[in-house]
């Protein structure tokens, strides 16, 4: 695992901007929020950044704790046995990751990466296994989760089978966009990784990706610079993907 910085900052996810608001109650102690694991129970968790390009946890690692995204972008990379590498899935703020280890019993499947400082909640593996033991409906969370997640899969695969590059680029955009905030009707994102892995998750080639990227510039959809990506047109992304 890479270096990190951490500690307790006393954070609640009633505070925090992209945490699910609890509504707690004595009866119902995670009513309205029944789909996320760390705003429904608030277990005992510390406080964690990263740097850009740093390591969070390794293919093959045991598992020590899950992590809820509260800042920044995380890369899901998978990788053959010769060691070349592909980004399998983007976590956005918000999203819990690492937990399939849990709840599958196993090493880290997977290795997640920075692609920019982050920050993240950390909740240690004790307190997650002391929390499945007291709270059944924890782990009914976790296995939620891991649906959504599968969901999630099928859907960038129907859309590989089916859908033209150009809807897969503009689900991509989207994706990315989720989070930010319009300003003067434009949607600026900074592009976390490279052209080629952007391709890759798309399946296809970089030249192919060059040319959806002048496209939708001559359209009028967005406007690209070197690293980043202004959408100028929002409806018409969404028009493309359905």
């Amino acid at each position: 695992m890479g270096g990190h910085k951490g500690k307790d900052r006393g954070i609640k996810c009633n505070t925090c901007p992209v945490a699910p608001k609890t509504s707690k109650t004595k009866k119902k102690p995670h009513s309205g929020h029944d789909d996320h694991l760390i705003a429904a129970f608030e277990p005992p968790r510390s406080h964690r950044s990263y740097t850009s390009g740093e390591t969070i946890f390794n293919e093959g690692d045991e598992f020590t704790g899950v992590y809820c995204l509260q800042d920044g972008l995380v890369a899901l990379r998978k990788f053959d046995v010769n060691g070349a590498g592909a980004v399998v899935r983007v976590i956005h703020p918000g999203e819990v990751f690492g937990y399939r280890a849990v709840v599958m019993d196993e090493y880290h499947k997977n290795t997640a990466e920075a692609l920019c400082p982050l920050q993240v909640c950390f909740i240690p593996a004790s307190a997650l296994k002391r929390l499945i033991k007291d709270k059944p409906d924890a782990m009914k969370i976790l296995v939620k989760c891991m649906g959504r997640d599968m969901e999630g899969i099928e859907h960038l695969f129907m859309l590989t089978v089916t859908k033209s590059v150009r809807s897969r680029f503009a689900h991509f955009l989207l994706g990315l966009s989720g989070r930010i905030q319009a300003k003067n009707g434009e949607i600026i994102i900074k592009l976390p990784i490279s052209k080629k892995e952007i391709a890759s998750i798309l399946g296809i080639a970089v030249e192919s990706l060059s040319r959806i990227i002048s496209h939708f510039q001559k359209a009028g959809v967005i406007k690209a610079k070197k690293r980043s990506i202004i959408i100028l047109n929002k409806d018409a992304l969404i028009e493309l993907v359905d």
